[in-house]
């Protein structure tokens, strides 16, 4: 029974460690241990002390009720970084890598299910999209950090460490099965308006605009592409349905084999997450009720699904016509 505890406890811990990091030496020098030593901890045949869980939990930046497990507690759990500690380059990566980490760990399951709400873009929804990334790194930085008023977007430059873990994220996103999206009909113009925020205020040149507004018409493109396909590049499914009613949080739902996870946008920066089962499943509940009111545009709703379209690609070219002339 304890080893049986001892080794689930490890295997929490083991998943908290970056995807880019080798555990075995990372928890070697962290917690100053011999490479047997962590391998006992591994295998369940020690547990790791209170003193090395609250260490390990400073330095991974997770939470420990998370570890221990608060099922049978009246009370739930949610973890969130902690931004103030680091650079902005440092969260944003680490929020990256936390992403990295769950992918990886679907992309290693039997059986999948993600439920995404979306009423706003996320930098993880641009991978693919070179300038539009850039904008949203961009806006991290204005909104999660103090910075200057004179502070242009064509001053910005990702960090190699960012893009090359961009890029290692949209391979195995593409191989993973079975995302669900409802998205909110406003999704894509409010993001846009975002754009002309900073446009206006003279922080994005006319010339850096056209490119961002070129980029937002392939995203478009790319999204209905999966709407009208059903599958990605890959054959992989894709399911869209369209919210009646304003979605009023991105959120992920995810399953993969016995292991149930929710993250909840309560702002743009990060999202608060729980593995919680009782959570999840009032989560769920929320994504079962939005459901009933949206409609399925994958395969279906060829009207309704032009109208959505239709509204994007026009709000986005009157604003062009308006700027560009």
């Amino acid at each position: 029974m304890e080893n049986n505890l001892n080794t689930n406890l490890a295997e929490k811990i083991f998943e908290k460690i970056p995807p880019n990091v080798k555990p075995i030496e990372y928890l070697m020098t962290t917690l100053d241990l011999a490479r047997e030593s962590v391998y006992r901890r591994k295998r369940g045949e020690l547990s790791f002390s209170i003193k090395e869980i609250v260490k390990l939990s400073q330095e991974l930046n997770f939470s420990i009720d998370e570890i221990i497990g608060t099922e049978n507690q009246s009370k739930i759990i949610f973890d969130i970084q902690n931004n103030a500690m680091f650079s902005p380059e440092e969260t944003f990566r680490s929020m990256l890598e936390e992403y990295f980490s769950l992918v990886k760990r679907k992309y290693e399951a039997h059986n999948v299910e993600t439920i995404i709400t979306q009423n706003q873009i996320l930098p993880i929804f641009v991978l693919k999209f070179k300038h539009l990334f850039k904008f949203f790194y961009y806006k991290w930085m204005h909104q999660g950090y103090r910075v200057p008023l004179n502070f242009y977007y064509a001053d910005i430059k990702v960090p190699v460490e960012i893009l090359n873990l961009k890029d290692d994220l949209i391979w195995h996103i593409n191989q993973i099965n079975n995302y669900i999206f409802i998205i909110d009909p406003n999704t894509y113009i409010d993001s846009f308006k975002e754009v002309l925020y900073y446009y206006d205020r003279k922080l994005i040149s006319k010339e850096d605009l056209f490119i961002l507004k070129e980029e937002f018409v392939n995203l478009l493109r790319h999204t209905e592409s999966l709407v009208l396909k059903g599958t990605n590049d890959h054959g992989l499914s894709y399911q869209f349905y369209l919210s009646s009613l304003n979605v009023e949080s991105n959120t992920f739902y995810v399953k993969y084999d016995d292991k149930i996870e929710s993250f909840l946008w309560l702002y743009y920066v990060n999202p608060v997450k729980t593995n919680n089962k009782r959570m999840c499943a009032t989560h769920k509940r929320w994504i079962d009720s939005m459901k009933r009111y949206s409609s399925l545009i994958t395969h279906s709703n060829e009207l309704l699904q032009a109208k959505f379209y239709n509204e994007q690609y026009n709000y986005i070219e009157q604003v062009s016509k308006r700027i560009f002339g």
